[in-house]
């Protein structure tokens, strides 16, 4: 029971997903370019 209000208690604390979502995706991005470079050499 406890595990589940630690996570509660997470989830309230970070930001809303619209906020989120921007920086998640260019994360992304940056690690599927890095991945294609290091593979092409």
């Amino acid at each position: 029971m406890q595990e589940r209000s630690l996570l509660a208690k997470a989830i309230l604390r970070t930001p809303s997903p619209a906020s989120l979502a921007p920086t998640g995706i260019a994360f992304l991005l940056g690690e599927l370019l890095a991945w294609r470079s290091n593979t092409a050499i």
